[in-house]
């Protein structure tokens, strides 16, 4: 009897006797045996009882034992059954035959029993034994891939290497963490994805390396001081475990590296580096304290701005600081609202050590753990003493003018406002006054900004020494003043109180050894009468200034209503002057310029003219002061000489050489008349420098003199000529023609109409020549009306003259006749 005596075995042959003997052979051992005739028969049988071994003839009806065994074979249930064959068939093909189609075994007729019985014993040795190996292997198969989902669901990267540090193993948390697949891995070598910082020389195999130390000696090392290299190419931080691993000879032929991608905390040490840099380099000054408010750590700048040092305060309360300031509600408040909204941030008081107090600007803030408990508070504050002082500055700027100390325009409005509302409750009256200063921009351009600061200072004080400590002095801006005069403030004490300013501040100042004399102009407006607002009362007070300045220098005027009618029918002319410039209602005329020697027509004056077409022609003196004053002269000055050039480029043609002069504002000097622009204009009219002159007056040479000097200067080197007109009538000075390059005066029709008459304006006149000859300029002579005019000024020797006696100022097609009769204008 053997082990595997209760095996069952099946015996498949079409003869009796062969079942017979076969049978009583494997029971004689105690197996279990069933029979069956027919090889067809076994399809069917082996699906209900598998057997443990089949015995199989191979030729019988129907089906042979070689398509029964392939059959058995196919399937996935009867696949592992081993079967021995049993013929009578001896030549080696047909054993071959039985073995290709899935034998194990083949025994020939007629057989021994103690073969049979040998070969039937050692076959279900063997299957027992490749069952037990298959077995054995899908339980290492099992724990092989409980293994594999550890390593896969592994957080950390896992790398297999050899001793030639060649990658044999890669998990997924290392594939996303380099970016590489297992494929693109395998058999790269780990010193290609390394960057140490401290880069070996030696080989991958170097014992320098810590791979290679540890596969040398089989001890696990921890290395915290590499970088891996992704595919990309970036670098990152990592820490890594690096194993052995012992062969069956006790070699370490193999090493499993665990790292970790440290860059996160990598980037949080350096946060607390620098959290800690700014701790300590802050210039606010820190405190650190737990739960209970207790301190437990503090920076150098609390230490400088409180006087305490880190260990006299530390283990201590914050309450040492306290100044006493503010009371117990203050606090309560303050730390209701940091234990409702986690932070508190205002102004506080606190005592230094040496107990002097001091303002600070404090956050304090709670810090909570994960679950929301307070573990401690933070406070950062900064001393704003002189911050405060800043404050306390910047709202007296706001408030105040700082050359002067005087109240500034918007302190004054505040004062204004207040004074309307107290004034109305009474019923009593305020004035207003607006103060601008004559000739002020003329010291201020000839003798410097400095001396003029230093003049209005000087103002200031004067005006202050006529008023009473109820009424309010301020300054506007540049050279405006006002006065707002409270109590007993009527028409007739402000109209005292300007006239005594006018003559006060008319006396000569002595300002850095220069002695000064100015004027002011001055607009009064009463509350209630003139306006019961603030912005009302300004604007009249305005009003009655700009009427007072009209009206000549070392005026006061009180505002009336038809002051306010005068300024809208200001405002309408300046929106029609505006419509006029888009839709041309604006015209040049032209004056002649006659020869007194030769008597011929020689050049023209171009003289803008405004049409309006309702109210008809307005005069220049209306319209030429308000676009002065809006700006827009400068679109009038550029359209005139454009129209100028055009129009003198055509009399070319036509055979008319004459020049034009065109005057030119201070408004338009320099910005508006660049040298490139005229030149241009002169080439498309096809002109000569020569044929055109530049008219300025006076007042344009008490600008900044440096700027009109090369202004002009520049104009003059390229070939045009300048002339000065309305010479004597302004602020002449003979510097002005020593100083600036002038060619030609133009005297004023002042001097001119009583000539005749009045030997001293005839002397004027004969001066104004004699003065013109010695320094080699021409003159031209304005408004000549008479033939005796014109006789006395031939006598004295006059250059040029133009007026009505010839021609009035005419469009261009209308000085044609006069044109053509060129060598005849004289009458």
């Amino acid at each position: 009897m053997t082990q595997y005596s209760k095996a069952d075995i099946l015996v498949v042959d079409d003869t009796p006797a062969n079942l017979k003997l076969l049978r009583e052979i494997l029971n004689s051992e105690g197996y279990k045996v069933r029979q069956l005739p027919d090889g067809a028969m076994v399809l069917d049988a082996v699906k209900i009882a598998p057997p443990d071994l089949i015995l199989l003839d191979i030729n019988m009806p129907g089906m042979d034992g070689y398509a029964v065994c392939k059959q058995l074979k196919a399937k996935k249930q009867t696949h592992d059954i081993p079967i021995i064959f049993i013929s009578a068939l001896q030549e080696t093909e047909n054993k071959i035959k039985a073995f290709t189609s899935g034998g194990v075994d083949y025994i020939t007729k007629p057989f021994h029993a103690e073969e049979v019985l040998a070969r039937v014993a050692t076959h279900l040795q063997l299957n027992e034994l490749r069952q037990s190996l298959a077995e054995r292997n899908n339980q290492l198969k099992t724990l092989l891939q409980y293994h594999r989902s550890i390593l896969d669901s592994a957080g950390e990267g896992i790398l297999g290497v050899n001793k030639q540090g060649n990658i044999t193993f890669i998990n997924p948390a290392a594939q996303q963490q380099l970016g590489f697949t297992e494929q693109e891995l395998e058999g790269k070598n780990l010193r290609e994805l390394i960057h140490a910082e401290v880069t070996p020389t030696a080989s991958p195999a170097s014992a320098k390396w810590p791979i290679a130390q540890t596969l040398s000696d089989g001890k696990t090392r921890f290395v915290n001081n590499e970088q891996f290299f992704s595919k990309k190419g970036f670098a990152f931080p990592v820490e890594y475990t690096v194993t052995a691993l012992q062969d069956e000879q006790n070699q370490y032929n193999d090493a499993i590296i665990i790292f970790r991608d440290i860059s996160q905390r990598k980037h949080m040490e350096q946060r607390l580096r620098e959290a800690a840099t700014v701790f300590e380099v802050s210039s606010d000054g820190v405190v650190i304290t737990d739960s209970q408010g207790v301190i437990r750590r503090v920076n150098q700048s609390f230490t400088e701005i409180t006087g305490y040092s880190a260990d006299e305060v530390i283990g201590k309360m914050p309450n040492l600081l306290k100044s006493g300031h503010h009371d117990n509600n203050f606090y309560a408040t303050m730390w209701s609202t940091i234990m409702k909204q986690g932070r508190w941030e205002g102004e506080i008081w606190n005592r230094r050590k040496n107990n002097s107090i001091y303002p600070e600007w404090q956050v304090i803030t709670r810090i909570n753990d994960n679950e929301g408990r307070t573990t401690g508070f933070i406070a950062q504050f900064s001393e704003i003493t002189r911050r405060k002082l800043t404050e306390e500055e910047i709202r007296y700027r706001g408030n105040y003018d700082i050359l002067t100390g005087l109240v500034n325009r918007t302190l004054l409005y505040e004062r204004l406002q207040q004074a309307i509302k107290e004034q109305r409750r009474h019923k009593q009256k305020l004035s207003l006054l607006f103060i601008d200063l004559d000739q002020f921009k003329q010291v201020n351009d000839s003798l410097g900004h400095t001396i003029g600061d230093h003049l209005l200072q000087q103002v200031a004080k004067r005006i202050q020494t006529m008023v009473r400590e109820v009424d309010t002095v301020a300054r506007l801006g540049g050279d405006e003043f006002a006065l707002m005069l409270l109590e007993q403030s009527s028409p007739d004490a402000s109209e005292r109180l300007a006239s005594s300013l006018i003559a006060h501040l008319s006396e000569p100042f002595l300002v850095d050894e220069h002695e000064i004399r100015i004027g002011a102009s001055i607009g009064i407006a009463i509350f209630p009468e003139d306006g019961e607002e603030v912005e009302t009362l300004f604007r009249n007070a305005d009003l009655a200034l700009y009427r007072a300045k009209e009206a000549g220098r070392e005026q006061f005027q009180f505002y009336t209503a038809s002051m306010t009618i005068a300024l809208l029918e200001r405002q309408q002319l300046e929106a029609d002057l505006r419509y006029a410039l888009a839709h041309n209602e604006l015209v040049v005329y032209f004056q002649p310029i006659v020869d007194c020697k030769l008597k011929q027509l020689v050049g023209v004056e171009a003289l803008v003219r405004w049409i309006h077409p309702v109210r008809g022609g307005i005069s220049p003196g209306v319209f030429i002061p308000l676009a002065e004053e809006t700006g827009q002269i400068k679109q009038i000055g550029s359209w005139v000489l454009e129209t100028t050039c055009k129009q003198l480029g055509q009399w070319h043609k036509q055979g008319y050489e004459l020049y034009a002069s065109v005057n030119v504002s201070a408004c338009q000097i320099p910005e508006s008349i660049p040298l490139d622009w005229v030149k241009n204009l002169l080439e498309q009219s096809q002109l000569q420098p020569k044929h055109l002159v530049f008219e300025i007056t006076e007042g344009i040479l008490l600008g900044d003199v440096e700027q009109v000097s090369n202004w002009l200067t520049q104009f003059r080197n390229f070939g045009l000529r300048i002339y000065l007109d309305d010479f004597g009538t302004g602020y002449s000075s003979l510097s002005y023609l020593k100083r600036f390059p002038v060619d030609t005066l133009k005297i004023d029709r002042s001097f001119v109409r009583d000539m005749a008459e009045d030997d001293s304006d005839q002397a004027l006149i004969r001066a104004i020549l004699a003065m013109s000859q010695g320094l080699g300029l021409q003159v031209v002579a304005e408004g000549i009306e008479t033939s005796e005019q014109l006789e006395l000024l031939q006598d004295l020797g006059c250059t040029y003259v133009q007026g009505y006696y010839f021609s009035k100022p005419l469009p261009a097609e209308k000085l044609l006749p006069i044109l053509q009769n060129i060598g005849n204008c004289t009458r």
